[in-house]
């Protein structure tokens, strides 16, 4: 496991679904940005997690991938992403 962290998976599933119950009618702040036409947080959020997995040795190609589609997508919105 990447980060010293080997059962930092363990029970995950059952949380992520106990969580998507429990906020399923909930709009995410992000979500409310775009709405809103306001800058968002994507590129503080995804930057500081590919740092710290970067800082850790732990390659994250599919989130910088993500963090640059999804920099791009907002870009072309007309919206803020720093």
């Amino acid at each position: 496991a990447c980060c010293g962290q080997p059962a930092a998976a363990l029970g995950l599933h059952d949380e992520v679904l106990r969580v998507i119950q429990a906020t399923a009618a909930n709009y995410s702040s992000m979500y409310q940005d775009v709405l809103h036409g306001r800058r968002t947080e994507i590129s503080y959020l995804l930057g500081y997690a590919c740092a710290a997995a970067a800082s850790n040795g732990c390659p994250t190609p599919y989130l910088q991938q993500l963090q640059m589609r999804l920099t791009a997508h907002l870009a072309r919105k007309g919206l803020r992403t720093d």
